[in-house]
């Protein structure tokens, strides 16, 4: 037993290390693995980062004078977009009028003359700018780092450090889920390694977006919820809708899972604590920025169904492109939405809340933007894995067989996906194997 924790904690050390190697490397288009620093790439990565900054030094949320600073050549936003006049990811709110509006609305492509636009919103004392996206995130990475007292210069580099102990908490995680549910430790431990080195979860360990973050609080309250401490799980699926706040979505399945299997006083302590999470977080929006809601930079309908291919499908986004054993999760998870009531089990329980964030997806008209591969699929990936272990272990030999070349598959692209990672915004995974070969 003391040989089997002790292989274990090695084995976890041995992943935290390739994690946190992973952000110190790059495989270059030309085949050359170099050495590197962590930094931001693209999309909504500088604009995370800036909000970090301005928490960490200007001690505000207010994002006018970082956008200036950034647009002179400074560091706010990343060493890479130094100079850069970046489009404002930002809400803009008059403190006299108490309006807000989105800069993105107001002049796309050229946010940073909006004044132009609109006089309400001009540059001045009145007007204030404020981040479009949840600062939820920056806040958690500001109180993980700013004990180390970072320079500007170093944020990013420790940013990644913490973005890198978060990922690999999510890894652990779904070990500790697995054997919480009666799976073997091999094969908990195999669910942890698809995670972790088979789904393009280890790209995301060295990345700037908050969804390892958010993954990791879903683990989590999986995992309490499975060990029955309802308050924890409520109190997980809070932080991940403080994150971003489409994610209350999982606690209304939780929720409705629990009054399916007619747990009534369960779903009312949910309800409680999940919904007092959704009150604090319309109050700080509110105060904030004027608006109940922040998340992003906007929403659109979809006019058909044509996110469902997106967001399973895609060459640049697709989930079954670019972790293909998930497969093996979403229609055991499907069955589960048909089993009796009485029969309350770990995949229902997961099956409900995907289905509602399902929903969202395909009637999201915008999708993930410029990221790499099924960005807002990666905080499922801990329970994907786990529900795709479960259902290989039950399965015959012979389907066993038929089910390997999808899982070695998924580490086939998830292991030069993370190498690639700053090259391949929306690209098809095997734009990372021409790296390769």
């Amino acid at each position: 037993m003391k040989w089997e924790k002790a292989g274990l904690c090695l084995c976890f050390a041995i992943i935290l290390f390739l994690y946190w190697g992973v952000t110190r490397i790059e495989l270059t288009p030309v085949r050359n693995l170099t050495v590197v620093a962590p930094r931001v790439i693209s999309g909504d990565e500088p604009h995370y980062l800036m909000v970090l900054n301005s928490i960490l030094f200007d001690h505000d949320l207010e994002l006018q004078d970082d956008y200036e600073r950034v647009s002179r050549g400074g560091l706010e936003a990343g060493s890479t977009f130094a100079g850069a006049h970046l489009d404002h990811h930002t809400i803009l709110v008059n403190r006299r009028t108490g309006h807000h509006a989105l800069a993105l609305e107001l002049l796309p492509g050229n946010s940073w003359s909006i004044g132009q636009r609109d006089p309400e919103f001009a540059t001045g004392p009145e007007v204030y700018e404020v981040s479009a996206h949840p600062v939820g995130f920056p806040a958690l990475l500001a109180m993980l780092i700013a004990p180390f007292r970072p320079s500007l210069v170093d944020v990013q580099r420790d940013a990644s450090n913490a973005v890198v102990l978060i990922s690999w908490a999510g890894v652990l995680f779904t070990f500790l889920i697995g054997c919480r549910v009666g799976m073997t430790q091999g094969s908990a431990l195999f669910a942890a390694l698809l995670v972790g080195f088979g789904s393009p979860w280890f790209a995301y360990a060295r990345s700037y977006y908050s969804e390892p973050a958010i993954g990791l609080a879903l683990a989590v309250s999986l995992y309490a919820l499975e060990e029955d401490y309802l308050v924890i799980a409520s109190l997980a699926v809070g932080a991940a809708l403080w994150l971003k706040p489409p994610f209350v979505l999982i606690g209304v399945g939780f929720v409705l899972e629990r009054l399916w299997a007619r747990r009534f006083r369960d779903a009312g302590v949910m309800s409680l604590v999940i919904g007092s999470c959704c009150l604090l977080l319309v109050l700080y929006n509110y105060w904030l920025a004027r608006t109940l809601v922040i998340s992003g930079n906007g929403f659109l309908i979809a006019r058909d169904f044509h996110s469902l291919y997106d967001t399973l499908l895609d060459p640049g986004h697709g989930l079954l492109i670019f972790a293909p054993w998930t497969v093996l999760a979403l229609f055991p998870l499907g069955q589960a939405l048909c089993t009796e009531p009485s029969r309350s089990s770990m995949l229902r329980r997961m099956a409900l809340p995907i289905a509602l964030y399902l929903i969202l997806l395909v009637i999201d008209d915008q999708g993930p933007g410029t990221s790499y591969g099924p960005r807002y699929w990666i905080p499922f990936m801990p329970w994907l894995a786990i529900a795709a272990v479960e259902t290989t272990s039950k399965s015959s030999h012979f389907r066993r067989i038929l089910y390997a070349p999808l899982i070695v598959l998924g580490f086939a692209i998830a292991i030069p996906g993370a190498l690639c990672y700053p090259d391949i915004f929306a690209l098809p995974p095997s734009t990372a194997w021409h790296a390769l070969f």
